[in-house]
């Protein structure tokens, strides 16, 4: 499933399908999409139309950073600004960015929700996140246990992000962030994609944008893959843990040449001071040659990340969510998809189950995991798999991915109140005009698409907000 899908209201063109309506109905008509620009942008005067600024929070070479409030769905988030007239230079890391973040979907990895231009500048809606820099937490409670707990999320983040060709290329403690909480609660996140590159389409990275500090000496040299990240982590976890860098040298230039001869300090007193397990896992991530440094995915079965997981059993209540839910048609799965990712609730307790049933930690269940997971249960659904996964699998690509299980989980019954409705879609009175209703699930086949307008009952213009509720209901087994 993936992410940008949020979409201003615009003008729309409309064509008449006179065979798609049932006798005394109005014709229903087709809405096409309007265009973006080149960052995946709608046309808005301005963006206040859409949000509400609260405070800035933050500025950079990038953009403005603004706290904000989504009129509509009154779901907070991170606004970046970015200045059209300054934007000359910048813009192909800015596509970069978009193109790589809307495709993903993963609870460790910070979620782009869209992207509106105006007339003098260009807005990324992301998520918000409160909390602290990891940098911030360690400052304060530093300790191997709880690096190990991030770095666990850190590491489910990079194999998912691996698996799907992408590489970060710029991780350092500025783009690790923690969400408030307390031990188990506390979510680490990935942000700061502006240099990020997809392996099979690699762009040429401006390195003067990069914490060069992080940065491992094939991506130095301009030539390098996902084991350029496993470096960076690296380097990240001996600066949290020992409270420095491991480079003999001071200046920029004495750094660069500590990195390109992998010159590193594993003697000094803080660092012996570890436990075996941490230096270990240091020393394997910071092998100058990348064939010989460790992947994302054993990271996440070394002993010292073994130690720091939290065993979740899944709940029997859950494991009969996973195996009765059914949507009856493509429409409203599509729809309570589109609810679920406007409304952007993170529940911790499903993003457990979420990564004890994702036991390669790709980021997505597969059909065997599945049984597996069910299996542990002592419940074989061997001859069933593939109706619950169908069941399960909004977008048809053969896995469950996060939010996909966050529909499933989703206690509908709770969720599904008009308010929400309301939320998530233009109202006005009490009506959804279908035409907006359309723009917004877009991703609906049109064959689909006359279904629902058949099935949820219409004027040919408006929906109730009550009979989209009641539709929703109807067609949600649970």
């Amino acid at each position: 499933m993936g992410c940008l899908k949020s979409i201003p209201e615009a003008p729309t063109h409309q064509r008449n399908i006179s065979e798609s309506y049932k006798p005394g109905n109005a014709p229903i008509t087709v809405t096409r999409r309007p265009r973006k620009n080149m960052f995946g942008a709608f046309q808005a005067n301005s963006i206040t139309d859409y949000y509400e600024i609260l405070k800035a929070i933050g500025s950079g070479s990038l953009g403005t950073l603004f706290y904000a409030k989504h009129i509509q769905t009154q779901e907070f988030r991170t606004l970046r600004e970015i200045n059209k007239l300054t934007l000359k230079d910048d813009a192909l890391s800015i596509v970069q960015e978009i193109s790589v973040l809307k495709d993903l979907d993963h609870p460790n990895v910070l979620k782009v929700y869209e992207a509106i231009e105006t007339p003098k500048s260009v807005y990324i809606a992301l998520e918000y996140i409160s909390g602290h820099s990891l940098m911030e937490k360690v400052k304060n409670t530093g300790c191997e246990t709880m690096l190990a707990r991030a770095m666990l999320d850190i590491f489910s983040a990079l194999a998912y992000l691996h698996t799907k060709g992408i590489v970060h290329c710029n991780i350092c403690p500025e783009y690790i962030v923690q969400t408030n909480g307390d031990s188990y609660d506390v979510i680490t996140k990935l942000i700061g994609f502006t240099c990020s590159q997809r392996l099979n389409d690699k762009q040429e990275i401006n390195l003067n944008k990069i914490h060069y500090q992080y940065a491992a000496p094939e991506l130095l040299k301009g030539e390098f893959d996902e084991k350029a990240d496993i470096w960076s982590c690296g380097i990240l976890l001996y600066d949290l843990l020992v409270g420095r860098l491991p480079f003999p040298g001071k200046t920029k230039t004495g750094i660069i040449d500590c990195i390109l001869n992998g010159d590193l300090d594993f003697t000094n007193s803080m660092f012996t001071s570890l436990s075996y397990n941490s230096q270990d896992l240091i020393k394997n991530m910071l092998n100058l040659d990348p064939l010989k440094r460790s992947t994302a995915q054993q990271n996440l079965i070394h002993p010292m990340i073994n130690a720091s997981k939290s065993k979740i059993s899944i709940s029997l209540d859950a494991i009969k969510k996973l195996r009765v839910f059914k949507v009856n048609n493509r429409a409203a799965r599509s729809i309570l998809a589109k609810l679920n990712f406007k409304l952007g609730k993170e529940d911790h307790e499903i993003i457990n189950y979420f990564k004890e049933i994702d036991e390669n930690f790709d980021g997505r269940v597969s059909k065997d995991e599945l049984i597996e997971a069910f299996d542990r249960l002592g419940i074989d659904i061997t001859g069933e798999v593939d109706e619950i996964m169908c069941n399960m699998d909004i977008d048809g690509n053969g896995y469950i991915d996060y939010s996909e299980l966050k529909v499933t989980l989703t206690e509908w019954n709770e969720e599904l109140k008009e308010k929400n409705l309301i939320r998530c879609f233009k109202v006005v009175g009490d009506k959804i005009l279908i035409d907006s209703l359309r723009i917004e699930l877009i991703d609906i086949k049109q064959l689909d698409w006359i279904r629902f307008l058949q099935d949820c009952p219409n004027d040919g213009v408006n929906i109730t907000v009550t009979a989209l509720k009641n539709y929703l209901k109807d067609n949600i087994n649970q």
